[in-house]
């Protein structure tokens, strides 16, 4: 079985270039639960989406994760009742009948870290597995691999210039993908 995920590290110039010229094929749209009653945001672009893989906290857990589904799909929200009552509306793989989650990562300036960004499938649709092989091969095409991870050019070049490359700024330092030495 093909593997379901990716890692890697990238800029937001490393990102949005892979998606605007390699990942044409499938022509997602972009779509974020919000943390209310509203329904979720749908995008067409990763240019039209406010802070695209400008990391706020510095921890993968904590930042905005997108859904990427077909162009003439509705994204399904989940509905969630909170202790105190609020609803928030969750957007989650298997409630679509196609997706991908996309976690961009990116450069966290605060703490000299380029936050490890992630796309993966959780169904076994032929949308989905097809839009990850896209994305798999972008990735080899244009990105450098690290002991099996993909790193853009400008998250090498921050690297190189001493930032780490982890999931999470509060990440001990041996958790870090370091280049071995050749």
């Amino acid at each position: 079985m093909a593997k379901r995920s990716i890692t890697f590290y990238a800029s937001r110039d490393d990102l949005t270039d892979l998606i605007l010229s390699d990942v044409k094929d499938g022509r997602p749209k972009y779509a974020l639960g919000l943390d209310d009653e509203r329904l979720p945001m749908v995008f067409d672009s990763v240019l039209d989406i406010p802070g695209f893989s400008e990391p706020k906290s510095g921890d993968q857990a904590h930042e905005a994760k997108y859904l990427l589904i077909p162009v003439d799909s509705v994204p399904v929200p989940r509905p969630f009742v909170m202790n105190d009552g609020r609803i928030k509306n969750f957007l989650h793989s298997v409630d679509q009948s196609s997706s991908v989650r996309l976690i961009p990562g990116g450069v966290y300036m605060p703490g000299k870290l380029v936050v490890a960004g992630e796309i993966n499938v959780m169904k076994a649709d032929t949308w989905s597995h097809d839009l990850l092989k896209t994305f798999r091969r972008a990735f080899a095409k244009r990105f450098r691999k690290i002991n099996g991870v993909y790193v853009g050019a400008q998250a090498y070049e921050k690297f190189k210039q001493g930032y780490r490359l982890n999931a999470s700024i509060t990440a001990p330092l041996f958790t870090d993908l370091v280049e071995k030495a050749t």
